[in-house]
């Protein structure tokens, strides 16, 4: 898995693709659509704790969910409670 993690890793950056930027908390509080974020419990790149802070923080309308035993690969680690919460989002914001 690591070896399929760091090739993908390699290839994203061979592309030239773009690193995200970070909002500033003006544009988060400037997001007016439905919005939810999924957040990792074990996850090493985003530390739940902290990310969960600013996410209220910053956007206090957005739904959070906490997965307590997913890494930041929470679609490996829990494929289908990631799926039962964006399923169950769309629903309740599709128009």
């Amino acid at each position: 898995m690591l070896d399929l993690l760091m090739a993908a890793r390699t290839d994203f950056v061979q592309r030239g693709t773009p690193r995200p930027t970070r909002l500033t908390k003006d544009q988060w509080k400037g997001i007016r659509t439905p919005l939810m974020i999924m957040l990792g419990g074990r996850s090493r790149l985003v530390p739940s704790i902290p990310a969960s802070k600013m996410v209220r923080d910053v956007s206090p309308q957005a739904e959070l969910h906490m997965l307590p035993d997913a890494s930041h690969a929470m679609l490996v680690d829990e494929p289908q409670a990631v799926i039962d919460r964006v399923r169950e989002f769309v629903a309740r914001h599709d128009r």
